[in-house]
């Protein structure tokens, strides 16, 4: 994530599964996240859901193994086995029990409950593509905060919020506050036309309440269509092109030699010039 590893939880997955706004705060002595009461109360619906669905397919006896567990990552299997087994000491239910209250502080704590908010979102999309679980979660109105977020009244107040001091900023004097919004990307709206239509969702607002923003992709993902519709909507929602930045990561794929990597750049160049 953008304000690095110290904060919120970085590895080979995809993870950020919800916007998170982190706010540069120098006199901040160690870092804050604040989670909305409306994202707390969905949460616990979510968990509580899947819990009661789970009850409902032991007791018809029907498997409740989860479903294709090749196409979700370490942290969603895990949390869907803690729910299952009801492990409160995997540390799913303790960092629920975290965000009951609304504020976690410390920089373990607060990667534990952005891990298992991420989980979890993606938990509840992958069980509704299972014929097992779609009837069972159809009244699983979890995403239903992002209503709070088309509200005319300050709807970046309605994200996870991260206050904490970034170190690469301290001692830099600046000219009212600084923050970041860090999104779903590419990787995450692959994963249906559902995660899709909630990218483009949060992308529509953060994008509206944002003085520039930075796409971050790699010559790999910036093949894949999702990529392509993610950059379409970013270009179609922004009203100055020249806010928008487009960053490639990971450019040494594409070859070892310089020549190749600045040969890569200039097609990408030629290839937006027009759009």
């Amino acid at each position: 994530a953008i304000c690095g590893a110290s904060c919120l939880p970085t590895s080979i997955e995809p993870n950020t599964a919800i916007p998170v706004r982190v706010i540069h705060d120098p006199s901040a002595s160690e870092p804050r996240l604040c989670i909305p009461k409306t994202l707390r109360v969905a949460m616990i619906r979510a968990h509580d859901a899947i819990r009661l669905a789970l009850q409902d397919l032991h007791e018809s006896t029907i498997p409740a193994d989860l479903p294709r567990p090749w196409a979700v990552s370490q942290e969603t299997s895990t949390l869907y086995h803690a729910i299952r087994d009801c492990d409160e000491q995997h540390g799913v239910l303790v960092s629920l029990n975290l965000l009951k209250t609304g504020e976690v502080t410390g920089v373990t704590e607060i990667r534990s409950a952005v891990n298992t908010l991420s989980a979890l979102i993606r938990l509840v999309f992958h069980l509704r593509t299972s014929p097992r679980f779609s009837n069972r979660l159809k009244k699983l109105k979890f995403l239903g905060w992002q209503k709070a977020l088309k509200s005319p009244e300050s709807p970046l107040t309605k994200l996870p919020t991260i206050r904490m001091c970034c170190a690469g900023l301290q001692g830099i004097p600046l000219i009212g506050q600084l923050s970041f919004i860090d999104t779903p990307g590419a990787t995450e709206a692959g994963d249906g036309e559902g995660f899709m239509e909630f990218t483009r969702t949060v992308l529509n607002i953060v994008q509206q309440h944002s003085s520039r923003v930075v796409v971050i992709t790699t010559p790999e993902q910036h093949e894949t269509q999702s990529n392509k519709d993610l950059l379409a909507q970013v270009v179609k929602n922004v009203k100055q092109r020249s806010l928008v930045t487009l960053v490639f990561n990971k450019m040494d794929s594409v070859g070892r030699e310089p020549r190749a990597i600045v040969n890569k750049l200039a097609e990408y160049k030629e290839q937006y010039r027009n759009e």
